[in-house]
């Protein structure tokens, strides 16, 4: 039987259907030769690595190619073959496995499911989802709106299987700014009148689309409801089934409580996350900004501050994480605008970033965080480079930069000679 060129095993095309295993093989097999037909049935008990001809001669890659580390072994061959069937076995295995998978996650059509436990409609079938009766709230000033629960059968977000989710949704609104820390809404099912099933929401929280992306999204979370800002509502339950379980009733009521005793110490409610400075979401006022609020932000911020000259008024130009901000000192008020760098075609390459931080080893060029930002002298242009805690600043003439830092105050003018054209005017109030 002559050998494949690579590994050494019989080709397919030479081996026969049935390999025994010779019998002058066996001697040194820690299995034994009750175990020697590969061709047979059963299982052979599993060879340890480190003994046996597979430990001194060859090694199994995938549990089915074996590459040769030493000279050819005709008795080693008895190896390989236990490796191929063991491979078979399991491949076996794995189908088998894949099988019973395929059968839980083909599941029913997903779809709204009635709920016995609820009154009958007047067509006779059970409704599948309605409106909740809102009670009082615990919390003064805060109170629940447009409260609505669903019953919900499909793959309801998991890898396999029929599952059947029982949801509310809706929200909190207010009438002044309140605090939600220790605060939680309750939804109650029942059942001929008894409450026989609760959830609660203590989790608030947004999900808002990357600027950047339009298939990743960031979740915010919610410690205050403002009378501009609501907050969301979502409680929801699971059961691993093709029907609404009994013990869930009928989704009936909600109303907010509280979640801790009367008097209990709560910590202040943080801001959402959007609001802060280092948010992508921040929405910078491009008439207001500050700059050195800018240069105190994480992820390089970059500004671009050109002194008035001539006919030309004092510019700034913004790069903070994604968003460019715009604005310009004109006799009449300020014109400014901002955008972000999806919008446009213009940005600052990371290339033209790498070579500006290849002048960032001098100590002439770092400026403590404390240190105010500078306003630029007429024929004077200030590039600063923000790292979070601090930032480098260097001062030259306008339209003449180093070398080094020519490419990114090109690509920084680039920004605002585009963003120029659409900036909009601001007259301070008298």
């Amino acid at each position: 039987m002559p050998p494949n060129s690579r590994s050494g095993l019989p080709t397919s095309r030479d081996r026969p259907h049935r390999l025994v295993k010779p019998a002058s093989c066996c001697h040194n097999d820690p299995v034994g030769p009750d175990k020697c037909e590969v061709g047979s049935s059963t299982l052979p008990r599993p060879i340890p690595f480190e003994s046996g001809c597979l430990a001194s001669r060859y090694r199994a890659t995938r549990g089915f190619v074996v590459d040769r580390l030493g000279p050819f072994d005709p008795l080693s061959l008895c190896c390989r073959f236990k490796i191929v069937h063991e491979y078979m076995l399991t491949g076996r295995l794995a189908a088998v496995i894949a099988g019973i998978a395929t059968a839980l996650s083909g599941c029913v059509r997903s779809h709204y499911s009635p709920v016995a436990a609820c009154p009958p409609l007047a067509d006779g079938t059970h409704p599948s989802n309605g409106a909740l009766e809102v009670q009082p709230s615990e919390v003064p000033d805060v109170q629940l709106d447009s409260m609505r629960w669903y019953v919900h059968t499909g793959h309801e977000g998991e890898e396999f299987g029929t599952w059947t989710s029982v949801s509310a949704v809706g929200r909190i609104v207010s009438t002044k700014e309140t605090s939600l820390v220790g605060v939680g809404v309750l939804v109650e099912g029942m059942r001929n009148g008894a409450v026989v099933h609760r959830m609660i929401d203590s989790s608030f929280y947004d999900v808002r689309p990357l600027p950047w992306s339009s298939q990743a999204y960031m979740t915010i979370a919610r410690e205050t409801v403002r009378p501009d800002r609501p907050v969301r509502v979502r409680a929801g339950e699971k059961d691993l089934s093709s029907s609404p379980p009994a013990r869930w009733g009928c989704p009936t009521r909600a109303r907010i409580v509280r979640l801790l005793a009367p008097g209990a110490v709560l910590r202040a409610p943080r801001p959402p996350e959007d609001e802060r400075p280092y948010s992508d979401f921040y929405a910078w006022n491009p008439w207001t900004f500050s700059v050195d609020t800018i240069m105190l932000q994480p992820r390089w911020p970059i500004a671009l501050l050109s002194g008035p000259g001539g006919d030309t008024a004092r510019t700034d130009v913004i790069v903070v994480r994604s968003k460019l901000l715009y604005r310009r000192f004109e006799p009449d008020g300020i014109w400014a605008d901002s955008t972000r760098f999806t919008v446009i075609d213009v940005g600052v390459p990371a290339g033209e970033r790498d070579l500006a931080e290849s002048s960032m080893t001098t100590r002439e060029a770092r400026r403590d965080p404390a240190t105010p930002t500078p306003t630029p002298k007429p024929g004077e242009t200030i590039l600063m480079i923000g790292t979070g805690r601090g930032r480098y600043e260097w001062r030259f003439p306008t339209g003449s930069p180093p070398a080094d830092l020519a490419p990114i105050v090109n690509a920084m003018s680039r920004i605002g000679d585009r963003m120029a054209p659409t900036a909009r005017l601001h007259r301070p109030a008298p």
